[in-house]
């Protein structure tokens, strides 16, 4: 590797952060921003990383200089090609202010349409027909959250009116990938195919209603949606909980996830289902048990490490220096566990109190979850399908809402089976709740 060459320490960073060594790639991206301008995407990316290990050595400042750069940028309106613009997921998973991030979401849209322009799809919707064809496409229709959530929607279509077709971004031959295929008309890979092979496969299948699972998160495909391959597209906030920045398409939400008050900062036009916009499907929960009665109250918190900040750990950390008998168990790596614990120990709580704990796969990770006695959800990114887990298999979550749909899925989740007492709109009464419930 050449040591001068600044974009071959960018592409080491995104290796090591694609394999979810956050660790490994801090170096190699604070090395490529000595050896040339940092782009608004390097920024973004470096303080990704150290956001999922919880290293908060400078995390006020770095965000404080990272927002007035997005505005700066912003008003500027000289932004630069698509490979030097943060990538929207990033924007979300930073919590970013929600006006700033619509607006680069928007330049990032507008960028990826300009990237085909003359080469769009043109047909007209005839939604009179007896039976309309709807296509959802995504890369993770594999063993992924997304499909554990959507494996109960593929099949539950009234097929007299819908025609229902998937296609995978990605080739796999997992189990429920075999489930989900055996629910719909037809299941085509197109992993090895291009964006426009895509969108003309889409425009001959004749699909009416194109659904994007994905939105911009790992494996999208952005193109195929900005060549207009069918009449009607629309955004499932299941995978990418944001705008797309696209217009003249559909963003499905509900009352709560997706408010009224969010109206500013969606440029799609949002479609507001009853009760939860999340689809879930659990079977045999029932089987899972809550394990033995043991003397210690264990704090569960599945969410990933990033969605974690210094003020809602402060929060856990209050609760267990008031409370003894509580053990905090956390989804995490041995960089952010090793964070953490040094974090706990600064707020004088023992880090032998906190317990880290791997990805598993779903039954692991449900038997685990229904083990805990409280899932304390995080603030600016909430549990989304963890919550989902949490509710199925018996386990109370109190959450901290906020102002945009990334933060308040979690309120729509407890809404949903009405237990809208525990999500509150304060670290205070956050804190509160969480104690009355463990000293109850």
């Amino acid at each position: 590797m050449n040591p001068k060459l600044p974009q071959a320490y960018v592409n080491l960073g995104n290796a090591w952060s694609t394999e979810g060594n956050y660790e490994a790639a801090l170096l190699p991206y604070a090395t490529a921003a000595t050896l040339r301008p940092s782009t608004m995407a390097l920024d973004a990316n470096h303080l990704h990383a150290r956001q999922c290990i919880c290293e908060w050595s400078a995390h006020d400042k770095d965000h404080a200089r990272f927002k007035t750069r997005l505005r700066d940028t912003i008003a500027s309106r000289v932004y630069g090609p698509l490979n030097s613009l943060p990538f929207p997921y990033n924007l979300v998973m930073l919590a970013t202010e929600s006006s700033l991030a619509f607006s680069m979401v928007q330049v990032y849209s507008h960028t990826v349409i300009a990237s085909v322009q003359g080469r769009a799809h043109s047909r007209n919707a005839a939604l009179n027909k007896p039976q309309l064809k709807i296509g959802y496409i995504s890369s993770d229709l594999r063993d992924h959250p997304l499909a554990h959530l959507m494996r109960g929607v593929f099949g539950h279509h009234d097929k007299e009116t819908y025609d229902v077709h998937c296609i995978s971004l990605t080739a796999d031959k997992s189990a429920i990938r075999k489930e989900i295929q055996s629910a719909v008309s037809s299941f085509t890979d197109v992993e090895a195919m291009s964006d426009e092979s895509i969108g003309d496969m889409v425009t001959t299948m004749e699909i009416d209603i194109l659904i994007d699972l994905n939105g911009y998160t790992r494996g999208h495909r952005p193109r195929i949606f900005a060549l207009r391959s069918s009449p009607i597209q629309a955004l499932l906030g299941v995978g990418y909980p944001a705008s797309s920045g696209r217009t003249g398409t559909y963003f499905v939400g509900d009352k709560v996830s997706s408010s009224p008050e969010q109206r500013s900062v969606f440029s799609e036009q949002i479609v507001q289902l009853p009760f939860c916009y999340q689809p879930n499907q659990y079977s045999n929960t029932k089987l899972i048990s809550k394990g033995p009665v043991h003397d210690t109250l264990v704090l569960g918190m599945y969410n990933r490490s990033f969605k974690i900040d210094p003020n809602i750990f402060s929060v856990w950390m209050n609760v267990m220096k008031h409370i003894d008998s509580v053990i905090f168990e956390f989804l995490g790596t041995t960089s952010s566990a090793a964070n953490l614990k040094q974090e706990s120990a600064a707020a004088a709580v023992s880090p032998k109190r906190l317990r880290s704990v791997e990805r598993a796969k779903i039954w692991r990770h449900l038997h685990r979850t229904a083990a805990a006695d409280l899932f304390v959800d995080t603030h600016f990114y909430n549990a989304h399908t963890t919550g989902s887990d949490a509710l199925w298999v018996g386990l109370p979550i109190i959450t901290l809402n906020s102002m945009n749909f990334a933060s308040r899925v979690s309120t729509s989740l407890l809404n949903a089976v009405d237990l809208t007492e525990a999500s509150v709109a304060s670290h205070k009464e956050y804190e509160d709740l969480v104690r009355e419930f463990l000293i109850s």
